[in-house]
C-alpha cells in the first residue's frame, strides 16, 4: 500500500489509497494498540507508520517511530517484527539519501529474514536493495 501511495497508483482491487490516508489509518490502528495495551504486531506498525513519516517529508517523527518499534520488537523477542523496522530503517536512509546506510539495513534485513525463513520478507528487502543500486548506479558493490 505505502508503494502504491507513494507513487500515486492503483493496486490490483481498485484500491486507491493515499499517502494522508494511510498514515491516518496507521495512526489510529497504533493508537487503538496502545489503548489496549496490545502488543501483537505493533512494532510492524511502527515500521509501517515510520515510512509512511518518511514520505511526507516528517524524517524526524520517521525515525523516532521506527527505533520505537525496533525498541519493542527486542523487548517482546518479535524477531520478524525487529527485521520489517530494519527494512524501514533502510527506506528511510534511501529516502534521505544514505545511501550507505540504507543499503546496510536492507541487507541486514534481508539476513534476518532468510533466517527466520520468511523468503518473501527476504525477498522484498533485496528487491528495494536492487532498485537503490539501480537509482544509484556508481555505488560500490559490497561482495567486491
Amino acid at each position: 500500500v505505502l508503494e502504491m501511495s507513494a507513487a500515486g497508483t492503483e493496486g490490483e482491487d481498485g484500491l486507491d489509497i493515499s499517502l494522508s490516508a494511510a498514515t491516518a489509518a496507521l495512526e489510529a490502528a497504533l493508537a487503538a494498540s496502545e489503548r489496549g495495551q496490545n502488543y501483537t504486531r505493533r512494532d510492524f506498525v511502527h515500521a509501517f507508520l515510520a515510512v509512511t513519516y518518511a514520505y511526507a517529508g516528517q524524517l524526524d517523527k520517521a525515525h523516532e517511530t521506527v527505533d520505537a518499534g525496533l525498541r519493542l520488537a527486542e523487548e517482546t523477542g518479535s524477531k520478524e517484527g525487529a527485521a520489517l523496522c530494519l527494512q524501514a530503517k533502510g527506506r528511510i536512509g534511501a529516502l534521505q539519501g544514505d545511501i550507505a546506510a540504507a543499503e546496510r539495513r536492507l541487507r541486514a534485513a534481508a539476513d534476518q529474514f532468510a533466517s527466520l525463513g520468511h523468503t518473501a520478507g527476504a525477498r522484498r528487502c533485496l528487491e528495494q536493495l536492487a532498485r537503490l543500486r539501480d537509482a544509484n548506479v556508481d555505488l560500490p558493490s559490497s561482495s567486491g
